[in-house]
């Protein structure tokens, strides 16, 4: 109607990837509202929040998972039933693949981000308005990363098990205030002046924790 107008739009995905434990969720949500106070006065507010939930596997292009696949042999299972443990490949005498991308399972980040703005404009005469905004920007994010002890042959083994956890959140935001003034002159001329300032702030902190 002449006085609001509104907007709320989401999306979903959830991938779970071509390699195992690669999966990835994400959530999108946004709304806007914009408002018609009176002929001189307009606002609007208006918030997303996306949240982040994925598993992480070493996709590198040359010692990733899928180039270490391809340079096993293809004789060695990846499961040994005789030894109830990964399987070794003896002949390319590569980690195997599939104990790697097991452990990606326990290879996690999720992270949370919230948006929000708030505007206000005012007509205070035809020819000069004020508009003031104020942007928030906040995040919250959490990675963890636990290897477990195994032993496979004395060439691929991990004596001890360890736990990695690291959290951090980030704070921007920014605040403008200024004046726009915009005067015709006999329609062949026109004088446009604008003031105004402008403040922001970042901050990022975080922490992490490793055990053994």
């Amino acid at each position: 109607n002449d006085f609001s107008r509104y907007n709320i739009s989401g999306a979903y995905f959830n991938q779970e990837g071509i390699v195992k434990n690669s999966g990835m969720e994400k959530i999108f949500l946004r709304f806007n509202n914009d408002f018609n106070f009176t002929d001189w006065l307009k606002g609007g507010v208006s918030f997303a929040y996306n949240r982040l939930n994925k598993t992480n596997y070493n996709g590198d292009l040359y010692n990733g998972v899928l180039p270490g696949v391809l340079r096993a042999d293809p004789v060695t299972p990846a499961w040994d039933q005789t030894t109830n443990n990964w399987g070794r490949a003896d002949l390319s005498y590569i980690n195997n693949p599939a104990r790697i991308v097991d452990e990606s399972k326990n290879n996690k980040n999720w992270e949370n981000r919230y948006f929000t703005n708030i505007w206000g404009e005012a007509a205070i005469t035809s020819d000069l308005n004020f508009r003031s905004q104020f942007g928030l920007d906040y995040r919250d994010y959490k990675y963890k990363n636990y290897l477990p002890e195994f032993f496979i042959t004395t060439d691929e083994q991990r004596s001890e098990s360890s736990l990695y956890e690291r959290r951090a959140e980030g704070i921007n935001w920014a605040w403008s205030n200024y004046f726009n003034y915009i005067k015709e002159i006999n329609e062949d001329h026109t004088i446009n002046a604008m003031l105004g300032m402008e403040a922001q702030y970042n901050s990022w902190n975080g922490m992490w924790v490793q055990a053994y």
